[in-house]
């Protein structure tokens, strides 16, 4: 009975022990299956990664392109300044010419209305300045009207 019983005893540690490493290896799959869901999920995580950094890309692509045609816009529409203003100094440079040509007296009318003219712009200049400065001074802009026109009637005497 002894042998019996340490049979029995023998045969319980051996069902323990097969219980126990089939409980391991479903353990160590239970691991694997987590470490295989970790990786596809970093995976994803660097595959969605780099889908946002394209779309960030792409959207600074087209930013980029938009910016440049505004440029690009910005510099057609100074290119047409540059032209009209070339053309009206070269207007403005036939003009006095042709005042000198016709007489000394007309040259000096025509440079005489120039200083004025170019005066009367400073004069406009201090308006609008003491107009949008921060407080205004609307009485000191009346005195700048004034003198504007008696240098203008001035001038336009001589």
């Amino acid at each position: 009975m002894g042998w019996f019983v340490f049979l029995i005893i023998l045969g319980l540690v051996a069902v323990g022990l097969v219980v126990g490493f089939q409980e391991l290896k479903k353990k160590e799959k239970q691991f694997e299956e987590r470490s295989k869901q970790e990786e596809l999920r970093s995976r994803e995580r660097a595959i969605n990664g780099d889908l946002r950094i394209q779309r960030e890309e792409e959207r600074i692509r087209r930013e980029e392109q938009r910016v440049k045609e505004q440029l690009d816009e910005r510099d057609r529409a100074f290119q047409k300044l540059i032209e009209r203003e070339g053309q009206r100094i070269k207007a403005h440079l036939d003009e006095r010419d042709q005042a000198f040509q016709k007489g000394f007296c007309q040259g000096r009318k025509w440079l005489a209305d120039m200083i004025a003219e170019k005066e009367s712009e400073r004069d406009r200049e201090a308006e609008d300045y003491l107009c949008t400065k921060r407080s205004p001074a609307f009485q000191a802009v009346e005195v700048v009207r004034q003198v504007k026109l008696e240098k203008k009637e001035w001038l336009c005497l001589q």
